[in-house]
């Protein structure tokens, strides 16, 4: 038997959940239109078909190549886009504009104008949130939960064991914690093998945007200062902080007869989701916002309007917040940090709490990403 849900999700701040795939100026471009600025996803092979059928086209389109300079590229690609090669377009912020044109103007081989993809449907303009994130946050969060319910000697005895072992082999007490709290012995026997959520697909229609993402840093002086040589451009889902009223209508599957299985102890259930993520989220978002934001005194309304809106969504009836995507900070996304057991490759050392944050820069004021409110509904058994 499953129980099913209906899960609708709200990004409350910009999300970006990333592809891989690093965007130039030779597949977008800026457009000042009606409704105001928009950033332009094009398909340069579109482009390039239509230029094998044109011999006028072709003929300036080789003589372009020639030149052997990225800019002229550029300046092609953005002049023979028509309405026919857009794939999809985006809201973007007033700096990201100002870049752009900056950036154009650069040395094209210093990737100044690089921006990343966010997930989207296949072949389609409409920006996605995996049910795999989803689920990898609310795991996190019952991990956490769940470890809190650990008695005081059950916890000191796995924090010795951590601690005896070398910083090289703490990423691997990981499975081992896991597997201890969700008391299971093997992936059949693991209680989220029996938890399903569908993809989150959200409208691309004015849902979406392009901006700047900064690392910052709390000085004593109470000022937010963010390092500007970092560079980092984006496509995100636009969130309703800003402005969107997107949501997304998934669905949430709890598989009890997976749960009743032999060698299943733990059980998940919807309760058990609400409850754990509200707890662990809202403690790690109050945690960040005492430490980095509560004494800075310029750029963080958004920020304050932020703890607002978490604050009162725990308090909704079948209602949970949760943080997903990039930049989501290390803090959120693996339990506390006596247990923190990703390794810093570069550093040869476990990461520990950040000193920076990474934002998004909303034309001058700073906002966290990755936020959303998800309700829950039963619909049928």
């Amino acid at each position: 038997m499953k129980k099913i849900y209906k899960l609708t999700v709200e990004p409350i701040t910009p999300i970006h959940i990333g592809t891989g795939n690093i965007l130039t100026p030779l597949e977008y471009k800026t457009v000042l239109t009606k409704t105001g600025n928009k950033y332009l996803r094009f398909s340069s092979d579109s482009i390039l078909s239509r230029i094998a059928a044109d011999k006028s086209l072709s003929l300036e389109f080789e003589k372009t190549t020639q030149l052997n300079d990225m800019s002229k590229y550029h300046e092609f690609f953005d002049k023979n886009c028509s309405s026919d090669d857009v794939l999809y377009t985006c809201l973007m912020t007033d700096e990201f504009r100002k870049k752009y044109f900056e950036n154009k103007q650069k040395d094209p081989t210093q990737n100044a104008a690089q921006v990343y993809e966010i997930f989207r449907d296949t072949n389609s303009p409409h920006p996605v949130i995996p049910g795999s994130s989803l689920k990898g946050s609310i795991r996190t969060a019952v991990l956490q939960g769940l470890l809190n319910q650990v008695s005081d000697n059950d916890y000191n005895k796995l924090e010795d064991e951590f601690n005896f072992l070398k910083d090289n082999q703490k990423k691997s007490f990981d499975a081992k914690l896991q597997k201890k709290i969700l008391q299971h012995t093997d992936a059949k026997t693991d209680p989220f093998r029996a938890v399903e959520i569908a993809d989150c697909k959200f409208d691309g229609r004015n849902g979406q945007i392009v901006g700047l993402v900064k690392n910052i840093s709390t000085l004593k002086n109470g000022e937010l200062k963010a390092i500007e040589k970092l560079q980092i451009q984006v496509e995100a889902i636009l969130g309703s902080i800003i402005g969107s009223d997107k949501i997304s209508e998934s669905v949430l599957r709890i598989n009890e007869k997976l749960q009743n299985l032999n060698g299943v102890s733990r059980r998940i259930t919807a309760d058990t989701i609400i409850n754990f993520c509200n707890e662990f989220y809202i403690k790690q978002f109050e945690d960040e916002y005492e430490y980095f934001y509560k004494n800075a005194y310029d750029k963080v309304d958004l920020i304050s309007k932020l703890k607002i809106i978490l604050s009162n969504s725990i308090k909704e009836k079948n209602t949970f917040i949760v943080r997903v995507g990039r930049f989501s900070q290390l803090e959120f996304v693996t339990m506390e940090e006596s247990f923190r057991a990703y390794w810093d490759t570069k550093k040869k050392s476990i990461k520990q709490n950040g000193e920076t944050r990474t934002v998004f820069d909303y034309d001058g004021q700073y906002i966290p990403l990755g936020w959303c409110k998800c309700k829950v509904e039963e619909v049928s058994n």
